[in-house]
């Protein structure tokens, strides 16, 4: 079917394309005079009509400069017309094609998304009706006035007027979509007979041919009209099941033999001998042709409405990328695709905007909106369509990178978090700038399905958000996807065990290497006993609750649960010098836990002196800023601040200018070895020394046996922790009289 496009006149050469035209113009107005009764120098359909529309839609009406005089050319060459009255002719043909282009052409320029049914209509009221109307109104005139034939002026313009209006519908289509894209033209051909529903089609039109001739030739001509009505059925199919370039060929065809049948008075069809006979054969074949091609162009319409549907349904409204069906149905496509992965697979990123809820808080409605936009192009402008860069939930992005190696893909992934992370956007009145975490698996077929890709994709992004860099690569998306299922496994263990109170705390001592005081000192540890009665230390159960952001819960925990413990234990509080307990990176980061711990501390009533919180070291702090306010209000609070495994993180010394502290913990890997390695003394005597010049206090980690605590004690420690000097119990244990911990340290 005929749709919108701008004609290609200005960007090809018309002189190839001209003459190429102008010869099949010829030629199918001399095979035209085939299709007359006898005795009659008529063409019952006029090809010329439809090929000149169909050829200025497509290319520019500037075509008529050869097209009208290659038909002047036919005329006086082929039926010896007068040179006057052909250029009359050919001119009244050329102002008819003229005035229907330019019709169509405003209409499309007016519309611009037409429906193929309307563009079908307009063909055939500004091209067939007006156009046709006007070019034969001119040939009528001309005819009738120097050749004077014996017949009615009106007469005459009505049959010229069909003959044009029948050439126009039945070729201009064909003509336009071959000349507008020649190569998709042929390409959807060539796929269309390639089809085996069509050439089954082929095959059953031409025995039905054969068939119908066959009996027209015998005695049983009775069975000719009813094999002949059959095409009509046959051809609805063909409208209905193929690509407008095939229906464009079929519907012409399936006409031309059916007056050509009619005209020779085969296949069982009526003979015709006169004009009028033929007038009302062209009626017959005009009602089916346009019933034929109204249906073409309403199953057309259906086609691309399902596609549109389909289209949105696989469209980000927003942004205009895909969304989360397009990428599953992606995923699923390329999975199922056995056998024809590359050598080098592609890759899966899934970006995500950190913090994207505060975000739409901060910005307001219409600015996330605006910041989504912003964010899609630049994305598109990064990446590319090939990437098929899809938006699959609020702040979260996906796309799909082609790498030959590893150091490739790092390199890809690298430019595009650079793109993002930490660079400011203009949302409406505000100036936002974002921080993203990033994800990337490889799109390979070890991966036991696409769910098991999407899923790992997205816990590597997971991953990211609590890495210093945010970007995690994960290039064994099955091992990766083993591990997390185990930590899955032991994160439902964790909250079962938490909902069931099966969590419980044990205390080590810290123990000063001087005078030992009355008072105990002692850090909280967590333990969680199965459901067999086993007890299961940190390393077991830890992980789980981090990789799966649990520990903020965890930490709110320990801490109530710890200082309900000392308020409903009088006792016990009166003998506790400092409770320690650790809070992980991701709590200190959250900025909410002091003003948890502040309510804690007055609901039950534990002097926030007694309380010491350890920060560790080896655990990245994702927001600094934020952790240095949680401390500070700790301090304000009134508790102590302890650095945990010092000496073996990737801040060190600069943690202790980031952070207001009361005591540094040396880490155990610098105390195991105290006796036997210099090195590690002259570690452990500079930590002294620089702490003592902070005024803060040290904890040696790890400490077992007297020797090492007299080492200790000589370097400048002043207090330490370890199974020497008291190892892990229940807290209540730790207050029992004759506890194995409460023992003194001698000098």
């Amino acid at each position: 079917m005929m749709s919108v496009t701008q004609p290609l006149a200005g960007t090809r050469s018309i002189l190839a394309p001209g003459l190429i035209l102008a010869l099949t113009l010829i030629a199918s107005a001399e095979l035209s005079r085939t299709l007359t009764v006898p005795g009659e120098a008529i063409s019952a359909i006029w090809p010329p009509s439809g090929i000149m529309l169909g050829a200025c839609l497509a290319l520019g009406s500037r075509f008529l400069l050869l097209l009208v005089p290659a038909l002047w050319l036919w005329m006086v060459g082929f039926q010896d017309y007068a040179p006057g009255t052909g250029m009359l002719v050919a001119l009244g043909q050329g102002s008819g094609t003229l005035a229907g282009c330019w019709l169509i052409r405003r209409f499309w320029k007016d519309n611009r998304h037409v429906r193929p049914v309307v563009s079908q209509l307009m063909l055939y009221i500004r091209g067939a009706v007006i156009g046709g109307g006007l070019s034969s109104l001119v040939g009528a005139l001309v005819l009738f006035r120097l050749e004077s034939p014996p017949v009615m002026f009106h007469d005459l313009w009505l049959v010229y007027w069909l003959f044009d209006g029948l050439g126009i519908i039945l070729f201009a289509p064909a003509t336009f979509l071959i000349l507008v894209n020649e190569q998709r033209f042929l390409s959807d051909l060539r796929c269309e007979l390639r089809r085996p529903a069509i050439r089954w089609w082929l095959a059953l039109a031409g025995t039905l041919s054969i068939l119908a001739l066959g009996f027209s030739r015998l005695t049983n001509e009775a069975y000719a009209p009813a094999i002949g009505f059959a095409y009509f059925p046959l051809l609805c199919w063909a409208v209905l099941q193929t690509r407008a370039s095939l229906t464009a060929l079929v519907i012409p065809l399936f006409a031309l033999l059916y007056v050509a049948f009619s005209l020779h008075g085969l296949a069982g069809f009526p003979d015709v001998r006169t004009i009028t006979d033929l007038v009302g054969i062209l009626l017959v074949l005009m009602g089916l042709v346009i019933f034929a091609q109204m249906i073409a162009a309403t199953s057309l319409e259906r086609t691309r409405l399902l596609q549109s549907f389909r289209q949105q349904a696989n469209t980000d409204f927003l942004t205009g990328l895909g969304n989360d069906r397009a990428l599953s149905q992606m995923l699923e496509a390329r999975f199922t695709r056995q056998g024809q992965w590359r050598a080098s697979p592609d890759w899966l990123v899934y970006l995500q905007v950190l913090d994207f809820d505060q975000l739409g808080d901060l910005l307001g409605y219409r600015s996330t909106r605006k910041l989504e936009t912003l964010l899609a192009e630049c994305l598109k402008e990064a990446v590319g369509p090939d990437a098929m860069p899809s938006r699959i939930g609020d702040g979260v992005y996906a796309f799909v990178l082609h790498s030959v190696d590893m150091e490739s893909i790092r390199r890809q992934v690298e430019s595009v978090y650079q793109k993002f992370n930490d660079q400011m956007f203009a949302a409406g009145d505000h100036d936002t700038r974002i921080r993203v975490a990033a994800g990337v698996i490889p799109l390979d077929q070890h991966a036991r399905d696409h769910n098991q890709q999407l899923s790992a994709v997205i816990q590597a992004a997971q991953l990211a958000r609590h890495d210093l860099h945010r970007v995690m690569i994960i290039e064994d998306v099955a091992g990766f996807m083993a591990r997390r299922g185990e930590l899955t496994q032991r994160m439902e263990v964790l909250k079962r065990a938490l909902s069931e109170e099966r969590l419980e705390l044990f205390a080590q001592p810290i123990r000063p290497l001087g005078p030992e005081p009355e008072l105990l000192s002692y850090e909280i540890l967590l333990r969680l006993r199965t459901e067999s009665g086993e007890l299961l230390g940190p390393g077991q159960f830890l992980p789980a609750a981090e990789a799966f952001g649990f520990m903020m819960e965890i930490d709110q925990w320990v801490i109530s649960r710890t200082l309900r413990m000392l308020a409903d234990n009088p006792e016990w509080l009166a003998m506790t010098r400092k409770c320690s307990i650790n809070i992980a990176g991701t709590t200190l980061s959250s900025g909410d836990i002091a003003g948890f711990v502040a309510a804690q501390l007055e609901a039950t009533g534990v002097p926030a002196g007694c309380l010491s919180f350890e920060i560790t070291e080896t655990e990245q702090i994702r927001r600094l800023d934020v952790a240095r306010t949680v401390v500070s209000e700790f301090r304000r609070q009134g508790c102590s601040v302890s650095l945990d495994d010092f000496g073996t993180g990737l801040a060190t010394f600069d943690y202790l200018k980031s952070f207001e502290l009361d005591y540094v913990k040396i880490d155990g890997a610098f105390i195991r070895e105290l006796e036997t390695d210099p090195y590690d003394r002259s570690i452990v005597r500079s930590i002294c020394e620089v702490a003592g010049e902070m005024g803060l206090q040290t904890i040696a980690e790890f400490v077992e046996g007297e020797n090492v605590v007299a080492m200790l004690r000589e370097l400048g420690v002043d207090y330490g922790q370890g199974f020497g000097l008291g190892r892990p119990e229940p807290l209540a244990a730790i207050f029992a009289v004759g506890s194995g911990n409460t023992r003194t340290i001698t000098a």
